[in-house]
């Protein structure tokens, strides 16, 4: 282009090509940055794993996090998380401690009628064999109610794993797709440590 049509062209013009310019620069320092971390987190990783995790998907998994949306989602997924692993935790915590107190509510009304029998004596062996048989309802029950319990809360960390992934996987997040497969989730467990580790370095 000669100096004449340089000179022509509008100077808001030049400065917006300029803009864009600069913009690209940065962006392609700022994934070439990211790539080189990526590359080295994984190599932190158990051999089988950094095999599962190819030049290109570190490559897609640079590009997704440019425009910093991703660590926005990833940020606010783990707050929700803790919050919700604090709440079942606590909500456990008050299922075993209604069933010891209630365990200890029937072992006082159980001493309670051993010590009746002092005056009647004959009343022991059939009031020991209720005491007995109670006690054993009571601790089925008890064991049932915690592995129900268990098995709800277990469910709603499974549900919470396949909304995760199809949120990352909706926002282009390379390796995130619905799977129960416990290698899959652990290498997308391993994903999400880079990214929130990359979230808090200066790049």
């Amino acid at each position: 282009m000669s100096e004449y049509q340089v000179s022509n062209i509008d100077p808001s013009v030049l400065a917006t090509v300029n803009q864009e310019l600069n913009k690209r620069e940065e962006q392609q320092r700022r994934q070439y940055l990211f790539l080189q971390e990526l590359q080295s987190l994984a190599r932190e990783l158990p051999s089988k794993y950094q095999q599962r995790l190819s030049s290109d998907l570190l490559v897609s998994l640079a590009n997704s996090l440019l425009d910093g949306t991703v660590f926005q989602i990833v940020s606010g997924m783990s707050d929700l998380q803790r919050l919700e692993e604090e709440t079942l935790f606590n909500s456990r915590k008050k299922c075993v401690t209604d069933y010891a107190t209630e365990k200890r509510a029937l072992l006082d009304e159980h001493k309670e009628r051993i010590y009746q029998c002092k005056t009647a004596r004959h009343n022991l062996p059939r009031v020991e064999q209720q005491n007995k048989q109670e006690y054993e309802a009571f601790d089925k029950r008890r064991k049932e109610g915690i592995s129900d319990f268990d098995k709800r809360i277990i469910e709603r960390l499974d549900a919470k794993v396949r909304s995760q992934q199809v949120t990352l996987q909706k926002a282009g997040v390379a390796g995130f797709f619905v799977t129960a497969d416990p290698e899959d989730i652990k290498l997308q467990m391993y994903i999400l440590d880079f990214i929130a580790r990359l979230s808090s370095s200066a790049i």
